[in-house]
Formats: C-alpha cells, structure tokens, sequence
C-alpha cells in the first residue's frame, strides 16, 4: 500500500474536526475535494476510517491507530516544509486585481491603500472584469483576486463576501423633492436604468412588469458610473446598489431615497483562484482586506 503526504494532510484535519466542510475550509480546498480524498484514503486503507455520527464524523478504531502513529511525523514535516514567514515591512509587492468600474471604484481605493501602507514597496495593476467572465479570467490567471458583486463560482475559485447591501435611488434635488408617499411617485417618474451586458431584465423591470406598470426610461446606459451625469439636471431617478448610490451622489452633488419596494440584497466578494490557497502572500492580503471590510461594514465576512 501506499499514499501520498497531501491525503494524510486530509485525514490529520479531518480527525482535527470530524467534519468535511469544516476541514475543507482549514485546507482551503473545495468540499468535493475533500470528500474525493477521503474516498482515496478508504481505499487505500481498507477501512470507512469515518461513520456518520450527530452532526459529525466518528473516526472508526482503525481511524485512531492510524492518526496515533502519523499525527506527530505530519506536524514536523508540515514544519520542516513551511515557507519562511511573510515579512511585509521588507516585501515589494506586485498585484493585479480585476474589478468592474463601480466595484473599483467603490472598493479598491480603501484597500490599496491599507495593504500599500503595510509594504516595503508597492505596485497594483487594475484590469476589468464582470461577474459573468471572473471565474475564467481568473483560473486563466489573467487576476491574482477580483472583486465582484454577486455571482456563482466554481469549486476551484475561493469566494468570500465583504459588504452586503440593497439598493437606493439617486436624484437630483435642485430639480425635484420627493413626495412623503414615495411609491406611486416613484411607479410614474422617468428612470435612468443601467442595462445589463447580456440584455436580461433587471429585478426592477420584473417589478414593473409584475404589477403592470410600464417603467418610463430616460436614459439606458452599460456604465453605472455615467448615470449620475445622467441624472443630473433633469426629473429622473437612477436605482443603485446603495454604497454606489451614496458615493455618486457625494461627488455630484446629488440626493438619494430609499427604494421604495422590497427587493433583493447583494453581496461584493473577493475571490482568488484556490491554487494560490497556500501561498503566504494571498494569506496575508485577503487576512488584510477582511479587516478593511470589517472595519467599514462593521460585521465579519463570509466564506461561500
């Protein structure tokens, strides 16, 4: 028989804690992943190694002896194999991040700036990506990590979620005031509507369609970043992720209201390809920007 030192690093986290997901995420792979392994390691030794227990996995006798003899050799060669500690005070850092225009806006200048302060030297290189090509640019390694709003990945990309939030609508003040019943107001207004690269209909134009209203549109832009010049002198309204939203009516010396539905959330994620899993340098930039985002938003970030 014979087995490789990455399975047995699966089996010691797995009896560290006796859950696949919960050990998919300490060796930062995928939950197939480790579930594949896992697989490998009962045919290897002849042995479930693992039973299904309340909420846990139960390691068999077989298990045991196993972890007994090989704990102790895995945390030397663990140890003897690490890569020498990531110092940033002394490292020149060279990263290239993709972010769609708005994202970049909204999040890259905070967190250039808070891993920038921390190195020797630091250079970053912003391409343009969306959330419909992310996952391909990165696993093509066009990205060391993205920055994207909501969207599905791949097992092999590591996502996490830095800010949740909903939508407000953006408007001119010296043009108009918004009435203390927003709503029908709202449903009669002219919109400046930020269409969608692949032509589907956004939650909103589903909103109208849903109480068959028709929504009066101004303005159909590709740029969310435009609507705000849009806007801007006329008696329409622009409706935005809402930390988008407050920035543009910030630097344009527009207002913002609450929309005036219910509608869904999304979330602004990271995301890094997960065969830089055990690269220092990606442990320590994404350890960076959860205490940036942390420190904006106020709430931990999730993993997905």
């Amino acid at each position: 028989m014979s087995t490789d030192l990455n399975l047995l690093h699966v089996f010691d986290m797995l009896m560290i804690e006796r859950h696949v997901g919960r050990a998919a995420r300490r060796l930062n792979r995928s939950q197939p992943a480790v579930s594949q392994a896992l697989a490998r390691l009962r045919d290897c030794f002849g042995d479930p190694l693992f039973v299904r227990g309340a909420g846990v996995l139960v390691p068999t006798p077989r298990a045991q002896q196993i972890w007994a003899d090989c704990h102790e050799p895995l945390r030397y060669l663990q140890e003897v194999f690490a890569p020498p500690p990531f110092e940033p005070s002394r490292t020149r850092l060279r990263m290239t991040f993709g972010a769609a225009e708005d994202v970049e806006q909204l999040l890259l200048p905070g967190i250039v700036d808070v891993i920038s302060s921390q190195v020797a030297e630091a250079h970053f290189e912003i391409q343009p990506t969306d959330w419909q090509s992310v996952n391909d640019d990165l696993l093509r390694g066009k990205f060391d990590m993205a920055f994207t709003i909501s969207g599905d990945s791949p097992p092999e990309i590591q996502r996490e979620i830095l800010m949740k939030t909903g939508f407000s609508c953006m408007y001119d003040p010296s043009m108009m005031t918004p009435p203390s019943v927003i709503l029908p107001w709202y449903l009669d207004i002219e919109h400046v509507i930020v269409a969608f690269s692949d032509n589907r209909p956004s939650f909103i134009s589903d909103y109208f369609k849903m109480i068959n209203r028709v929504r009066r549109c101004l303005v159909s832009t590709r740029s969310i970043l435009s609507t705000a010049d849009y806007v801007r002198g006329t008696r329409a309204v622009a409706t935005l992720p809402s930390p988008i939203a407050s920035l543009l009516a910030r630097r344009h010396g527009l207002a913002t209201f609450p929309l005036p539905f219910d509608a869904i959330s999304i979330d602004y994620s990271m995301l890094w390809s997960r065969k830089r899993g055990h690269d220092p340098v990606m442990f320590w930039l994404a350890a960076q920007i959860r205490g940036w985002a942390k420190a904006q938003t106020g709430s931990d970030i999730s993993p997905v």
